[in-house]
């Protein structure tokens, strides 16, 4: 069988699904997804849609995005908010592909951390986290933090994390992955597509894990199949990435020549982050917990924490040999924080985790870079 079966009603929205939608269950193809669904996204709609679009483009290639949301997600609240952008990207002649993923547990786990709110004061009171924080030494924020870190891990929000990221891993190197599907089938049909589209990626906090691997079988394949040189990713552009900085390092390939893929990254600026409240009371991010709670490693830096990254891009002196993620994000304008002033095309407004998705100026600049253009509004939700 090709898929598992999946609650997602295609009924609802059966042209976008089909056209544009690969959902994954775990990291096999989820239904309504089919290898011939994905299949027929390559042979028939894709090449439809350049015939259509590639007057608009001076060099006649048209950009395909392939989008992946967030480990946190639901399928649904992933397919929705698939099918509320991909009208606006094919308005701006962008064909968008989008890995709606199942991460199982992960989807539920702050529902689940959020479920302790009502015990946790009374289990302050009895003294049971006496002995791992320091009361006097902010009980406005430290103590709280502390404790829901604590709280994290015995809901297993570690092992339920590690999952997510092995099904993000899954999906794109092994043979029944959906990303591996979707990889294959794109360069089977590289003889109408080479040369035509130029690949772009998006992805949105854990999002970023699933690219990395991505990236990876689409270089794969691209070196299985002769004649598809020009097919290769111009652009990966990260919101909120949730991925640690080593990961980062290990899996992507930074900048090589006026060909090499273009990186850019939009997140919160620290004082942002610290302010929006992921679960009740605590005093910090979706990403904050992530570092401090979820990740084997206690403080592991992330990608989208503002001061693990400046950590790891070294002084302003500092050079890519010293410091490799300065090879991937060299100036300001490829790393974006929210409201911070920069110049067009490199804004964000998202003061929240998970507001980057339908954040107009972040959606606006992601587009205008692919584009090379200003896109058409992005419709404020």
């Amino acid at each position: 069988m090709d898929a598992r079966p999946h609650h997602i009603d295609p009924i609802r929205h059966p042209e976008e699904t089909r056209k544009h939608i690969i959902v994954l269950d775990d990291y096999v193809l989820g239904l309504p997804s089919t290898r011939e669904q994905i299949d027929e996204i390559f042979d028939y709609h894709l090449p439809k849609f350049i015939e259509e679009h590639r007057g608009e483009y001076a060099d006649g290639t048209v950009p395909v995005v392939f989008w992946a949301h967030g480990g946190l997600v639901s399928v649904a609240s992933g397919w929705e908010a698939a099918l509320e952008a991909i009208p606006w990207w094919r308005a701006n002649g962008v064909y968008p592909i989008y890995f709606v993923w199942d991460t199982g547990p992960a989807a539920t786990l702050i529902d689940l951390l959020g479920h302790r709110v009502e015990d946790l004061r009374g289990e302050i009171e009895r003294g049971k986290f006496d002995e791992h924080v320091d009361y006097g030494k902010d009980p406005t924020r430290f103590v709280r933090d502390r404790i829901w870190d604590i709280i994290a891990h015995e809901a297993q929000g570690g092992p339920i994390w590690l999952q997510m990221k092995i099904a993000a891993k899954n999906a794109n190197t092994l043979g029944k992955g959906g990303g591996t599907l979707a990889s294959k089938a794109l360069y089977s049909h590289s003889d109408k597509l080479n040369g035509n589209v130029s690949l772009h990626a998006v992805g949105h906090s854990a999002g970023a894990i699933f690219h990395a691997y991505f990236l990876k079988a689409l270089d794969e394949q691209r070196g299985a199949n002769p004649g598809a040189e020009q097919l290769r990713v111009k652009s990966l552009q990260l919101l909120a990435p949730a991925i640690s900085i080593p990961a980062f390092l290990e899996l992507m390939d930074p900048p090589d020549g006026a060909d090499g893929i273009r990186y850019a990254m939009y997140s919160m600026d620290e004082k942002a982050e610290t302010a929006d409240h992921v679960l009740p009371e605590y005093q910090g991010s979706l990403l904050y917990l992530i570092r401090n709670a979820l990740e084997s490693k206690d403080g592991q830096e992330l990608l989208g924490l503002q001061e693990c990254f400046g950590k790891a891009m070294g002084p302003d002196n500092g050079t890519a040999n010293e410091y490799p993620l300065r090879a991937f994000f060299p100036d300001d304008s490829s790393r974006i924080w929210s409201s911070t002033p920069t110049k067009p095309g490199a804004l964000c407004g998202a003061l929240s985790h998970g507001a980057f998705p339908r954040d107009t100026a972040t959606m606006q600049s992601v587009a205008g870079r692919i584009l090379g253009r200003t896109p058409t509004p992005y419709p404020a939700r």
